[in-house]
C-alpha cells in the first residue's frame, strides 16, 4: 500500500504522461485543381498540461506543405481541464493524379500516435490560350508587421542597406575590368537574333526533350528583335497585343510587312503558347519548321525596315554608348551615396540601442522569450485544493481531470485529489500544484506519516528518467514557508531531448513537498535553463506559497 501511494503521488505531479490520446484526421477537400490549396486538419483532445508535437515537414508524401498554421486551442465546455487542439496545414500538388497523405506521427507526452491516411485527387486545368487573356504576375504584397517585430524590421533594413553597398562595390569592380573595346561591341538587332538562334541550336534542347524551354527562348529571340528593330515593348505584350501593335506600327512607319509574313509569325507564337501553357508537344519536324519560320520572318522583316546610312548608325551607336555610360555613372554614384548614408544610420542606431539597453534586454529582443509576458502580466493570488495552497502566479492555474489517474483498488484510500497547472512539462515552462487527502479510518494511524518526503523526491527523479530526461542533478534541503509550515525543497537541472527535433534542451526546476495530517501537497515549477526570466518568476511563485488548514 505504501509503495502504491508513492507511485500515485509521483504520477500526479506529471499527469501529462498518464493517458492515451487519439488523433482525428480530415481535409476540407479531397478533389482539387492543379496548384490549388486545400487544408489538412489534425485534431486531438488532451489535458491542459499535456505536451503535443505536431509534424513539421516540407512534404507529406508527394504533397507539398505550403503553410503551417498556428495550433488552435479550444477549451472543452464539459470539462475545462481538457483542451481540444486543432492543427491546420495548407497543401498542394502541381501534377495531376491520385495521391496519398501517409500516416503522420503526432507525439503526445513523448508517445507517438499515427494519423489516418487520406486520398487526394488532383485534376488538370484545361486552358484555351486563344480565348483566355494572359496577365502579368502581380507584385508581392508585403504583410503588415506587429509592433513586436519592429526590431526585426530594422535588422532587415540594415541587411538590405549593406547588401546594396556590397552590390555597388561588386558592380563597380566588375565594370572596371571591362575594357573600352568590349563596351563598344554593339550588334544590330538582326545580328543579335541570328547569333541567338545559332546558340539556341547549339544547346540541343530538342534532343534533350526540353521542348517548352526551346519555344520559350525562340519566342524571346523574336520579341527581342521586334522590340529593338520595330521599336515597341514586345516583351511586355501578349501574343494578341504583339500582333496588333506590329500591324499598327507597320502602318504608322510605312513598313512593307506582308500579311503572309505576319500570319507566319502568328502561327509560331500560337504554337509556342500551346507548348508553354497547355503542355502541347509538337512533332520534331514541326519544331524545326517553326525555327526556320522565325529566322525567315525576321530576315524578311529586317529587309522591310529602311536602312540607315553608316554615319547615322555610327552616331546612334555612339549616342547609345554615351547614354549607357552616363546611366551607369549615375547609378554607381547613387549606390555609393546610399551605402555610405545607410552605414552611418546603422552604426548610430546600433550604438544608441546598445547604450540604452542592457545585454540581457538586447538578447531578449533579438531572440525573444516566451515568458517575458509572464513577468509583465498582472499576477493573481489564488487558493488551490483542500486544504488550500495559497500562491501567486502569472496566470490562474486550471484544474486537471484526475478521474483516470487512480487505480480502482486505490480509490477507497482517498477522500479527494486535486491537481492544477499551467504550461507544459518540458515545454517553455510549467507550474503544477497538487493536493492529495487520504481517507484514514477513525482510530488508525495517519497514512501520510508513513511517507518520507526525501524518498518521494527520489521517486520524482526516477519518473523523469523514465520519461527520457538525462543528466538529472537534484539537491534537497528542508524548507519552511513564511507561515512556518515545514516541508522539503528540491532543485536542479536536467537535459531533455525533443523526440521530433532531436535537439537537447536544459531545464531548471524547483519542487516543494509538504505533508500534514491525512494530506500530501506538492508544488512544481519547471523552466528552460536559458530563459532569462526563470529566476524572477520561480522566486516569486515559491516565496508566495502558504498552506491553509483543512476545511
Amino acid at each position: 500500500m505504501k509503495k502504491l501511494l508513492y507511485i500515485l503521488f509521483i504520477c500526479i505531479g506529471f499527469a501529462t504522461f498518464a493517458q492515451q490520446k487519439q488523433i482525428e484526421t480530415y481535409a476540407d477537400s479531397t478533389k482539387i485543381k492543379i496548384g490549388s490549396q486545400f487544408h489538412l486538419y489534425l485534431k486531438t483532445k488532451v489535458d491542459t498540461a499535456s505536451v503535443v508535437h505536431f509534424p513539421k515537414e516540407q512534404f507529406f508524401g508527394a504533397l507539398e506543405v505550403l503553410e503551417e498554421y498556428p495550433t488552435d486551442t479550444i477549451v472543452d465546455k464539459n470539462n475545462r481541464a481538457k483542451f481540444e487542439l486543432i492543427k491546420k496545414y495548407g497543401l498542394t500538388q502541381f501534377d495531376s493524379g491520385r495521391y496519398v497523405i501517409p500516416q503522420l506521427k503526432v507525439f503526445i507526452n513523448n508517445k507517438p500516435f499515427l494519423t489516418d491516411s487520406l486520398y487526394i485527387e488532383v485534376n488538370p486545368v484545361q486552358v484555351d490560350t486563344l480565348k483566355q487573356p494572359l496577365y502579368d504576375i502581380k507584385d508581392v504584397i508585403a504583410a503588415e508587421g506587429s509592433s513586436s517585430s519592429k526590431i526585426w524590421l530594422w535588422i532587415l533594413i540594415s541587411i538590405a542597406i549593406l547588401g546594396l553597398a556590397g552590390f555597388g562595390v561588386y558592380h563597380y569592380l566588375r565594370k572596371r575590368k571591362t575594357t573600352p573595346k568590349e563596351l563598344q561591341v554593339i550588334y544590330t538587332p538582326i545580328e543579335k537574333a541570328t547569333i541567338s538562334l545559332k546558340q539556341l541550336e547549339e544547346k540541343h534542347l530538342i534532343e534533350k526533350g526540353a521542348v517548352k524551354e526551346y519555344y520559350s527562348e525562340l519566342t524571346d529571340i523574336t520579341r527581342t528583335y521586334i522590340e529593338e528593330a520595330v521599336k515597341f515593348p514586345a516583351m511586355e505584350n501578349t501574343t494578341d497585343e504583339l500582333l496588333e501593335n506590329l500591324k499598327r506600327t507597320a502602318i504608322r512607319r510605312k513598313l512593307a510587312f506582308s500579311d503572309e509574313m505576319i500570319a507566319s509569325l502568328e502561327k509560331v507564337l500560337r504554337q509556342a503558347d500551346l507548348v508553354k501553357f497547355a503542355k502541347s508537344k509538337p512533332l520534331e519536324f514541326e519544331i524545326v519548321e517553326d525555327r526556320n519560320t522565325v529566322e525567315k520572318t525576321l530576315r524578311t522583316m529586317h529587309g522591310a525596315i529602311p536602312l540607315k546610312t553608316p554615319e547615322e548608325e555610327e552616331a546612334e551607336r555612339n549616342e547609345e554608348l554615351r547614354l549607357e555610360l552616363e546611366r551607369k555613372r549615375k547609378r554607381k554614384k547613387l549606390i555609393s551615396n546610399l551605402s555610405f548614408v545607410g552605414a552611418i544610420v546603422v552604426v548610430i542606431g546600433l550604438a544608441y540601442w546598445m547604450a540604452t539597453s542592457g545585454i540581457a534586454t538586447i538578447k531578449d529582443k533579438l531572440f525573444g522569450s516566451s515568458t517575458s509576458e509572464l513577468v509583465t502580466a498582472e499576477w493573481v493570488t489564488s487558493e488551490y485544493g483542500n486544504p488550500p495552497i495559497k500562491m501567486e502566479t502569472p496566470k490562474v492555474l486550471k484544474r486537471m481531470d484526475t478521474s483516470t489517474m487512480i487505480a480502482d483498488e486505490l480509490k477507497p484510500a482517498f477522500k479527494n485529489i486535486a491537481i492544477f497547472g499551467d504550461g507544459a512539462i518540458f515545454g517553455d515552462y510549467a507550474v503544477t500544484v497538487s493536493t492529495m487527502q487520504f481517507n484514514t479510518p477513525e482510530g488508525q494511524e495517519d497514512i501520510s506519516s508513513k511517507i518520507d518526503l526525501g524518498m518521494l523526491l527520489e521517486g520524482m527523479y526516477a519518473l523523469w528518467e523514465a520519461q527520457g530526461a538525462k543528466n538529472i542533478l537534484m539537491q534537497k534541503q528542508e524548507y519552511t514557508t513564511p507561515t512556518r509550515t515545514e516541508g522539503m525543497k528540491a532543485f536542479g537541472t536536467l537535459d531533455y531531448i525533443n523526440p521530433l527535433t532531436k535537439k537537447s534542451n536544459k531545464f531548471y526546476y524547483e519542487i516543494l513537498v509538504f505533508k500534514q495530517r491525512d494530506v500530501m501537497q506538492q508544488v512544481i515549477t519547471v523552466f528552460k535553463e536559458s530563459d532569462p526570466n526563470k529566476n524572477e518568476i520561480i522566486d516569486r511563485i515559491i516565496s508566495s506559497v502558504e498552506l491553509g488548514q483543512l476545511r
